[in-house]
């Protein structure tokens, strides 16, 4: 048996179970059963993350069946008379509510199957979205996960800054960069992961691209693209693409600290002098970014932020901006945590209103013809009186010169 020493308390997670029951019974009165299957909604009411489902009752009060592995979920949670053993759902039964009208699921990444097979032993008549309570819930961070947040925004502006610039090497390709990134990440305090709420997405090291590969589209929704390795694996950078004397390096990834991320964005010049378009370029961008942070304040709305940075974009960021062409984005930021791509999104159309313990990424990119992406993306947190950058500040465009 391996003991952990818990980041969070038994205090920590039965508080979250209670919030989340409160949020529920704001909107339904009548609630009685939520299940949790997400992984990372799962480490965050228990600490631990195993293959199996979690039953928050109406009274916060929770159940988490785990099928593998029970050893380990009694090693990682300190929830231990919380956590039983199932072999299935069968297993659920004794312990559902009597006269269950309706159930609460995570319907954006609970399967099909899964939710054919509850159906055989919940008789619940509806099935109901938790997803809203959770992301609300999990959107606002207690003073724990903010510090573990900004270690990982420690560690990621020290990686961006200090050491990625002593990696890039003439004729290196998009994949090594990638690799050397990823083993200088994970030697500086990276725990390797990046979870990610968007359906089917994977990455390993972020997105790495030398020139106009940064304007190549993906299904990843982003400002920034790159053509990776090959079709069936879209990741690192392509092994073709090689560092030449005047590209624009562009460095988007994640870095995860004891599960929780941070996120920033860096842009590099490998050569002799900066052309005098992509340094106006992403001046602008970086104009954006100080303006939108001015709005970022407890009790504002998203859309007000959003709008902030559309009132500084100026004429450099009417044609590319968050995306190249056809490619661009319809939001300016996102959300982080436990899961790169959380609430809120600063959007046009975002309704949702700022609180102190919200961590987002701003992220105005653009993209230029000819030369690749510009741009810039930190991390910050609502604090009482505005944002608080956890990732160094928004940063020039690094000149490498070998």
């Amino acid at each position: 048996m391996i003991k952990y020493s818990f980041d969070f308390t038994k205090e920590d997670f039965n508080c979250r179970a209670k919030k989340l029951v409160d949020l529920l019974l704001e909107k339904d009165s009548s609630f009685k059963l939520a299940l949790i299957i997400d992984s990372a909604s799962l480490y965050y009411l228990t600490g631990t993350m195993q293959e199996g489902i979690a039953l928050l009752f109406a009274d916060a009060s929770l159940k988490y069946f785990v099928r593998r592995s029970y050893e380990r979920a009694l090693d990682e949670s300190p929830l231990e008379n919380a956590i039983q053993p199932m072999t299935s759902y069968r297993d659920l039964v004794p312990y559902l509510p009597e006269n269950l009208e309706a159930v609460y699921v995570e319907k954006e990444v609970l399967p099909l199957v899964s939710f054919e097979r509850l159906q055989k032993y919940i008789p619940a008549k509806k099935w109901l979205a938790l997803d809203f309570f959770m992301a609300r819930l999990r959107s606002v961070k207690d003073a724990k996960e903010i510090a573990l947040i900004e270690k990982a925004g420690t560690l990621h502006n020290q990686l961006l800054t200090k050491e990625v610039p002593r990696l890039l090497k003439e004729g290196m390709s998009e994949a090594e960069l990638g690799m050397a990134i990823f083993q200088k990440a994970v030697e500086i305090g990276h725990y390797g992961m990046m979870k990610m709420q968007m359906f089917q997405v994977d990455f390993l090291a972020g997105q790495i691209a030398f020139g106009e590969n940064a304007l190549y589209p993906m299904r990843f929704d982003g400002p920034g693209g790159m053509k990776g390795l090959h079709p069936a694996t879209p990741i690192l950078g392509s092994d073709e693409r090689k560092l030449q004397k005047g590209d624009l390096v562009f460095v988007d990834l994640g870095f995860c600290y004891k599960g929780y991320l941070s996120d920033k964005t860096q842009m590099y010049f490998f050569g002799d002098a900066i052309p005098e378009k992509v340094k106006a370029v992403h001046e602008a961008c970086r104009h954006v970014l100080a303006e939108a942070v001015k709005e970022m304040k407890a009790g504002n709305t998203t859309k007000t932020v959003w709008e902030k940075a559309e009132a500084a974009r100026g004429p450099l960021l009417q044609e590319h901006f968050m995306g190249f062409g056809k490619a661009q984005v319809s939001f300016l930021g996102h959300g982080l945590g436990l899961k790169i791509d959380e609430a809120p999104v600063i959007m046009e159309k975002g309704e949702s209103i700022l609180e102190e313990g919200m961590v987002i990424a701003l992220e105005p990119k653009s993209g230029i013809a000819g030369h690749g992406l510009v741009g810039v993306e930190e991390s910050y947190v609502i604090e009482k009186n505005g944002a608080r950058c956890l990732t160094g500040g928004d940063s020039e465009i690094i000149l490498v010169e070998e």
